[in-house]
């Protein structure tokens, strides 16, 4: 199916391959190889945070490959909506802005909600950079994912910590949001002209025409890659952009129901087990899949299948009976 529709294989089983063998190494960690595996997405993030600080002060485009380029050739150089018209929003070298956010989003959330860096004073002068550069993507829906991963953990998680307190602060934000607008009004008002809500609700709206389509095309859908067939049909939006920018509905076209389902699965299976800091991360990412095509780009899918992964072994035996010592292991043995 994905040849028939322009995709050759040599694009898609490389990523599946990479998806299946990072798992299967995933749940070989130790809790000492996943702090690591989080420490290294720090990392990681702010060095595409240094790329974008230079793209941004000095050269003007993303470093290595340049502005990506849409179907009719123009490149793809965004305006950001926080800085002004005049200033395109960094993608460093991931290939696009929303996908650098994305990544900056998790880490952000790993040295706010987890315990791997410490002081304090690194973790705050970590999270600020990461806070600077997600802005310097102009990626508004990084910002919605992040305060509502945090918001969701803090305040309606069941087990979650201090929640009153926590309530409260949400509350007084809220009312001061609610009374200084801080801008926020002028953010929406842009959002609602901009081509990017346009396009995104364009492919909610186009959700009922799909299930018009031959029965077996709305269980199994068309395979990876046949959007374009709808965009042909005119099923899907006929703006120009050839882009669906929901991985929800691109779920429903090429897996169809069956396809949506199991990543639902998976992402129950995930949130079930899942502590605070690996809920919050699934939650940014989930929120993230309502705003482009999530699991195209290599980067977010796999962070998206390793952090599932994670979330499930932090609780699975033989995590937990890796966190324990040796000698103490071996000392309750022998007492038994």
């Amino acid at each position: 199916m994905t040849a028939i529709h322009g995709l050759r294989l040599t694009v898609l089983a490389p990523l599946s391959f990479s998806i299946v063998l990072a798992v299967l190494v995933v749940q070989k960690f130790t809790p000492s190889d996943a702090k690591d595996f989080r420490l290294g997405i720090v990392i990681l993030a702010l060095a595409q945070s240094f790329m974008a600080g230079i793209e941004f002060v000095f050269s003007g485009e993303p470093a290595l490959w340049g502005y990506g380029r849409y179907a009719n050739g123009s490149e793809v150089m965004l305006s950001n909506p926080f800085l002004g018209d005049e200033v395109v929003r960094t993608q460093g070298t991931l290939g696009h802005p929303i996908v650098l956010a994305t990544l900056l989003v998790v880490a952000l959330l790993i040295v706010a909600l987890g315990n791997d860096i410490r002081p304090m004073v690194i973790r705050v002068g970590i999270a600020s950079i990461l806070a600077i550069s997600i802005v310097l993507t102009g990626t508004r829906s990084a910002i919605l994912a992040l305060v509502i991963s945090i918001v969701i953990v803090k305040v309606f998680r069941r087990n979650a910590q201090n929640r009153w307190r926590n309530i409260v602060v949400v509350g007084s934000i809220s009312c001061a949001v609610l009374f200084f607008d801080f801008g926020l009004r002028a953010l929406w008002n842009n959002l609602e002209r901009s081509g990017s809500y346009t396009n995104r609700l364009g492919s909610l709206q186009a959700v009922p025409d799909i299930f018009g389509l031959p029965i077996s095309r709305i269980f199994l859908g068309g395979g990876f890659g046949s959007e374009s067939q709808l965009y042909r049909q005119g099923l899907l939006q006929q703006n120009g952009f050839g882009i669906v920018d929901n991985q929800i509905v691109t779920t429903m076209v090429t897996g169809g129901l069956f396809g949506l389902m199991m990543l639902f699965s998976v992402l129950v299976f995930a949130y079930r087990k899942a502590d605070q800091l690996h809920m919050a991360i699934l939650t940014s990412l989930v929120i993230m899949m309502f705003s482009f095509d999530f699991l195209k780009w290599p980067t977010t899918s796999l962070i998206f299948f390793v952090f599932c992964a994670m979330a499930v072994i932090e609780r699975s035996p033989h995590t937990l009976l890796a966190s324990v010592d040796p000698k103490e292991r071996n000392e309750n043995t022998k007492v038994r």
